[in-house]
């Protein structure tokens, strides 16, 4: 009989011990204070810190902090800026594609100057401007030699190539032009075309001259934000645009925030040293 009670009291023994773990367990799991942890959020991680009771699969917001990526400096959505995209002028795209404003007073924009991309010049369009500039001629030849008039002046995502097509294969004089001749030929229209930062690795252009013309127009808040993630910002000088003016003066499209107008062009040459700013479209 004295056995039997042995046996008893040892299960009981047992049982109430795996109790005290589980009861421990669960202790742990519900720390108000929390740990380091892994959320997994439709596939992508974030790394929370002192994050508290997981969010699940989700990568939900634990009773003690909430999961956060690495780059994200406010949400919990594993962006960087605060919104989804680009949608105002002057917001800054940062290289996942979000963005934000300028003047959002609660983003730390030195955090993430490494990450930020472009500024936003046109919002209707969805037009950003890099974050350098290139000085340079526009181009080493004569402009007269090839059938420049078909450039647009309004869009110019398309001008490079047109440029490419018509350099090498024109029997105007010095022309046709090998590919790798467009780098020193039209050093200004090849480097914005062949501008690259992480996220966004082609896609870039020099702007056309009604491109050129809004930027200028908005170089009070384009500066504004530039100032944010960069030391360049747009000054009274001159910048280039990849458009020709065709006529009895004819030359290439150029502007200036410091002009009245602020957009004239080149008469003849266009060898002058002025800057390039690179373009792109953020869908």
């Amino acid at each position: 009989m004295k056995t039997k009670f042995k046996k008893l009291n040892s299960c009981l023994t047992v049982l109430l011990c795996a109790g005290t773990l589980l009861a421990g367990l669960a202790s742990c799991a519900n720390d108000a204070g929390g740990s380091d942890y892994i959320a997994d959020n439709g596939g992508d991680h974030y790394f929370g810190i002192n994050g508290g009771t997981s969010g699940g699969a989700t990568g939900g917001s634990g009773t003690g902090g909430t999961a956060t990526s690495p780059n994200s400096s406010s949400t919990p959505t594993g962006r960087i800026g605060t919104k989804a995209s680009p949608n105002a002028v002057g917001d800054i795209v940062f290289s996942d594609g979000s963005a934000t404003a300028y003047n959002d007073a609660s983003f730390d924009f030195a955090a993430h100057q490494s990450d930020a991309v472009a500024v936003m010049f046109d919002a209707a369009s969805k037009k950003g401007i890099g974050l350098a500039r290139y000085k340079n001629k526009w181009s080493t030849k004569s402009i007269a030699a090839i059938d420049l008039y078909v450039l647009s002046t309004t869009d110019g995502s398309g001008n490079y190539t047109i440029l490419y097509n018509k350099a090498t294969t024109s029997t105007g004089s010095g022309f046709p032009i090998s590919p790798e001749d467009m780098a020193t030929v039209y050093p200004v229209m090849y480097w914005a075309h062949t501008y690259s930062v992480p996220g966004y690795t082609s896609g870039w252009y020099l702007p056309a001259r009604d491109e050129l013309e809004l930027i200028l127009q908005n170089v009070t808040e384009l500066n504004q934000a530039l100032g944010k993630v960069t030391s360049f910002t747009i000054g009274n000088t001159d910048y280039w645009s990849s458009s020709f003016r065709y006529g009895n003066n004819y030359g290439i499209y150029y502007g200036n925030p410091g002009d009245n107008p602020i957009i004239t062009f080149t008469w003849i040459t266009a060898s002058e040293l002025y800057y390039g700013i690179p373009v792109h479209v953020f869908n």
